[in-house]
């Protein structure tokens, strides 16, 4: 009897542990529903509440508190039709800085069955003088304009993923300059910072996550999924094909192959199409800090929303003086349409109605910078319709 009793005793705990248990978390492409343009919001939390989250089967992390430090918004474009990166998704305006000068470009993603992951990214061409540090009148530092395609492949995340996967991967990354010093008797001389990039990522645990909402109130627990990832970079800086000088790379501040390392956390639930928290580790520059997105508590997200209207637009690349026709496969109503650079800086615009029911016509100036452009199409109220990339030639 007292045998029979033990053994009633140990199901009922066993199974008692078994219902306290959240299920295991397996994230699909299906799972995963980027799209192609949207807003995404993200806010930056106050770093007095974060903290690192703990590794393992069944947790349960509760950032509830986090307060916000920042609203952020940031636009993605639908890439489809990219010349450049034909199997894009999307992409946003990012850009590089390089000692600090600052490089604008654009930062493309793409997804397939194998996972979600960044081709490469278009820079703009752009100079800078440079006497300041040469001391040169005439001396100037040109990073070259154009597409950057990386050498190999990281999986942001991979397809299925699930608890104790884990994978890695390399990249290289080139971005060329032309470089004029009088002084080292150089003259437009072509240079590249070559950047070998190595990640690591695990899935250390699965759980139920909690984040407060837009209003700060605490949302609902999501099941999720928790990655870790451990990158490096080193750089490598060459002038006319061969190792920069020491003494030119010293004016710089560069250093031949110094690398720079980080660690951070990323909870992804499924049927969104981004991260719900990221928790990047301490490292020389501070402690914690932490971004999170509220409307992952909601399936109804931005991430979800509708793509903006895709327009075709002809002839691209165009001239000025030319008109440009703009066409889509719904009405258009009347609104405006600008043309910016990858600064971010308003070169044109102009009202706008529309010729037929689904295209616009718009007359571009006579005189236009040469150059990759960012087009948007506003209706009246100045609520973004569509957008896309225009090369001015």
């Amino acid at each position: 009897m007292k045998k029979s009793n033990l053994h009633f005793s140990l199901f009922v705990a066993m199974m008692a542990t078994t219902f306290t248990c959240w299920s295991q978390v397996t994230i699909e492409l299906d799972d995963f529903p980027r799209q192609a343009g949207f807003l995404d919001t993200i806010i930056r939390a106050n770093p007095a509440n974060v903290f690192a989250p703990s590794e393992g089967a069944d947790q349960t992390w509760d950032y509830s508190a986090l307060g916000q430090a920042a609203l952020l918004t940031n636009q993605w474009f639908d890439a489809a039709g990219d010349l450049d990166f034909p199997n894009a998704l999307n992409y946003e305006e990012e850009d590089l800085s390089f000692q600090g000068f600052i490089i604008p470009g654009l930062s493309f993603e793409a997804l397939d069955n194998d996972g979600w992951y960044e081709p490469g990214r278009y820079l703009s061409d752009v100079i800078y003088p440079i006497s300041a540090i040469t001391g040169g009148p005439n001396d100037s530092l040109r990073f070259v304009g154009g597409k950057v395609e990386y050498g190999e492949r990281i999986n942001t995340i991979q397809f299925p993923m699930n608890y104790g996967d884990e994978w890695e991967g390399n990249r290289t990354e080139i971005v060329n300059y032309e470089l004029t010093v009088a002084a080292f008797g150089l003259n437009k001389t072509p240079g590249q910072r070559k950047r070998f990039g190595y990640e690591h990522r695990k899935v250390v645990g699965y759980g139920q996550l909690t984040i407060p909402d837009f209003d700060g109130s605490a949302g609902a627990p999501m099941e999720v999924l928790l990655l870790k990832v451990n990158r490096s970079n080193v750089d490598s800086i060459y002038l006319g094909g061969a190792p920069a000088p020491q003494a030119l790379m010293a004016a710089f501040g560069l250093t031949q192959g110094s690398m720079a390392a980080d660690s951070f956390y990323v909870f992804y639930r499924p049927a969104f199409g981004a991260p719900a928290l990221n928790v990047n580790l301490p490292d020389n520059s501070g402690g914690l800090t932490a971004f999170y997105r509220p409307q992952s508590l909601s399936l109804f997200s931005a991430v979800k929303e509708p793509s903006l209207t895709a327009y075709q637009c002809f002839p691209n690349p165009i001239a000025g003086g030319e008109t440009l026709t703009l066409q889509s496969e719904t009405p258009v109503n009347a609104g405006h349409f600008r043309l910016m650079n990858l600064m971010g800086q308003v070169v044109f615009s102009t009202d706008i109605k529309p010729e037929l029911s689904n295209q616009i016509q718009v007359k571009m100036p006579n005189q236009m910078m040469a150059g990759l452009c960012l087009y948007q199409v506003l209706d009246a109220n100045g609520t973004l319709l569509g957008a896309g990339k225009l090369q001015v030639q």
